[in-house]
């Protein structure tokens, strides 16, 4: 019993310590387009008795290794050596068959099929992993060496109080750009106005509540009548999700989506609200008065006998 009302009392004042559970922010319904996003291109020519190469003279087995950063966006340009029928898949728990889950290509150069197609698609696990030719297997495959942390991004961002943000004044537009990094990534926003006079600033609202808050990136702000015209802003991408970011000058207007690819950001403490951890506290405490009178009730009983 005493147990009991401890680990009670101690998980009221952890929750109470750690504050209520982090919401998961909203994710935003805007459009969404990589326009900026890191990006890795590759070759692989494939036979299904020699394997994977850069090139028809370089195919091996195992197939050359891919390296890419976690969030980058990857494509595959395929081509068959050989009149077989190939394919390309990431084969992540290494069992040799494609699932639901693991990326792939179309299938090509078999009867009726292209002989090159291009498979895009987002690194988003990182960790090395095995690729393969899903109707070759075991003869045709190699490694995909996805680097934990995002590749360093540099950008441009245009600002409009009317328009939006674009790469450029030709581009700006409402929803701005979409923007992919992976977590870990170091990225630096050149930001600038097709305006003169008129104050901005970006940020990354977590919280999607249209103004900067705590631990939500902001620069500083840019085009005003004392700011600088053109503002550099560095920040590290160090919260994984799907966010939106604005102008806080102009929150409905200068908008658009930030990808930070990687695993989630996990909420701080056990997740336990004020409210239950005051119960749990209350419990606690009331298990306790009920011990302390039990204990002295057997004490006094045994005094009189």
């Amino acid at each position: 019993m005493i147990r009991a009302a401890a680990c009670l009392l101690a998980l009221g004042l952890i929750a109470l310590s750690s504050g209520p559970a982090m919401a998961t922010p909203p994710v935003p319904t805007l459009p969404f387009a990589a326009d900026v996003a890191p990006r890795a291109n590759f070759t692989l020519y494939g036979d299904a008795i020699a394997g994977w190469g850069f090139s028809n003279a370089t195919i091996s087995k195992p197939g050359p290794t891919l390296p890419v950063y976690l969030g980058d966006s990857v494509e595959v340009t395929l081509i068959a050596r050989d009149t077989f029928q190939h394919n390309w898949f990431i084969d992540y728990n290494n069992n040799t068959n494609q699932e639901p889950g693991e990326s792939g290509s179309a299938n090509f150069n078999g009867m009726g099929d292209p002989k090159v197609v291009h498979f895009p698609f987002v690194a988003d696990r990182p960790g090395n992993w095995t690729y393969r030719c899903g109707i070759h297997p075991t003869g045709m495959w190699g490694m995909l060496q996805v680097m934990p942390n995002g590749r360093p991004v540099n950008a441009t961002l245009v600002g409009s109080s009317t328009r939006g943000w674009g790469l450029s004044n030709a581009t700006i537009s409402n929803p701005g750009p979409g923007i992919r990094v992976g977590v870990g990534a170091h990225f630096t926003l050149t930001l600038l106005a097709n305006e003169t006079g008129v104050p901005h600033n970006w940020f990354i609202d977590y919280n999607n509540d249209s103004n900067p808050g705590s631990g939500e990136p902001v620069s500083g702000d840019f085009n005003g009548p004392s700011d600088p015209k053109v503002l550099v802003f560095p920040f590290n991408a160090t919260r994984a999700g799907s966010f939106t970011y604005r102008c806080a000058f102009h929150p409905t207007v200068m908008l658009g989506v930030i990808e930070i690819v990687g695993q989630a950001s996990a909420p701080t403490g056990l997740g336990v609200g004020l409210v239950p951890g005051i119960m749990l506290i209350a419990l606690g405490g009331v298990l306790l008065f009920a011990l302390v009178y039990q204990v002295r009730s057997v004490r006094a009983a045994k005094r009189h006998k």
